[in-house]
């Protein structure tokens, strides 16, 4: 069998970020700044403890799922194609047949309400077996919110929460009775890291009974508009504004976005949406760019393609507009 390949050119994702901006803007690399992904949601220096930075971070990914399953337009074509909602309902019915009535572990990495309680009510109407449920975060302002969201579904003794960078976390140590675990990772998380990495961390996370549950945007067929709206959304400009804000206070900055090359899988490109403040220096008054936000891009089919590098695929789903993509797949024993 042929192995799929990503290329990085050796560099770092980060990296090719901000060279593959500078390329596109004409600012040199020096003037382009990044973080790493995990500073956006946390506080280093009192890591365990929510503050009102990161309660309102959490807060706008939970408005902006909320909206996503709330307005039947969102991921429709306009021409009957299936909204994000029915998408995810679909994608859920597609574990629910396969998993039955056997009992399994829950197990979220980046834990939110609304997508969550959506995917948890629709297994339980379909009679599937939960036997616990652990949010795996680092932003601890997460599990206040996450138990409200879950008591209306599950037994408190059923909910665990976990204050832990992903690459720290160990399934086994949540997994009682040798059952399989059904990981999601919703959102943003897996494009915004260097493919290879999260691959390989994904597979070394699910065991060879585990399933995994992924969202992601991808690049739809018929243009960049779905993409281009999302990151246009006020929700999405708060957030990176609040991003820009947590490091440089209250420097006057502007939202742009930029949608450039960074990779490539088999040859063909990969893109990335990167979300950018457009700031100045005080003294030298020459522009510079704080990247608040990249997140590869894949095609429908590089994310299978992609996936497969660890994975079986068992369905993927997409949104009728094309640009989003829900997979359920299990650790390939190959």
């Amino acid at each position: 069998m042929e192995v799929n390949r990503i290329e990085l050119c050796e560099e770092r994702l980060e990296d090719r970020v901000r060279q593959a901006l500078s390329y596109r803007t004409g600012i040199p690399v020096s003037r382009i700044m990044t973080q790493e992904n995990k500073e956006k949601y946390y506080d280093r220096h009192n890591p365990l403890a929510p503050n009102d930075s990161l309660r309102e971070i959490f807060g706008l990914m939970r408005s902006l799922n909320q909206m996503a399953l709330s307005d039947p337009r969102i991921g429709s074509n306009g021409r009957g194609g299936a909204s994000f909602a029915t998408t995810l309902a679909r994608i859920t019915d597609d574990f629910a047949e396969r998993i039955g009535s056997a009992p399994f572990h829950y197990v979220e990495l980046g834990p939110e309400p609304v997508k969550t309680s959506f995917i948890i009510e629709t297994l339980l109407k379909r009679g599937a077996n939960i036997q616990s449920y652990v949010g795996v975060d680092i932003n601890p302002a997460s599990t206040a919110t996450m138990n409200e969201a879950l008591l209306r579904l599950l037994p408190a003794e059923a909910i665990q929460h976990r204050t832990v960078a992903f690459e720290r976390f160990d399934v086994d140590a949540v997994r009682h009775d040798g059952l399989p675990a059904l990981i999601t990772m919703l959102g943003f998380q897996e494009g915004n890291e260097d493919p290879q990495m999260m691959g390989a961390l994904l597979a070394k996370l699910a065991g060879a009974d585990d399933w995994l549950l992924s969202e992601m945007q991808v690049r739809p067929a018929e243009g960049w508009q779905a993409v281009t709206a999302f990151y246009g959304n006020c929700l999405m400009k708060r957030f990176s504004r609040l991003a820009f804000s947590r490091v440089f206070a209250d420097r006057p900055s502007e939202s742009v976005l930029f949608i450039v090359p960074v990779a490539e899988l088999d040859g063909e490109p990969i893109s990335a949406a990167v979300m950018c403040e457009k700031t100045k220096d005080a003294a030298p008054g020459m522009p510079m760019l704080f990247v608040t936000n990249y997140c590869l891009k894949y095609t429908a089919v590089q994310l299978r393609r992609y996936r497969e590098l660890y994975f079986d695929i068992g369905a993927q789903r997409l949104t009728g507009d094309g640009s989003v993509a829900f997979q359920l797949s299990r650790r390939s024993l190959r």
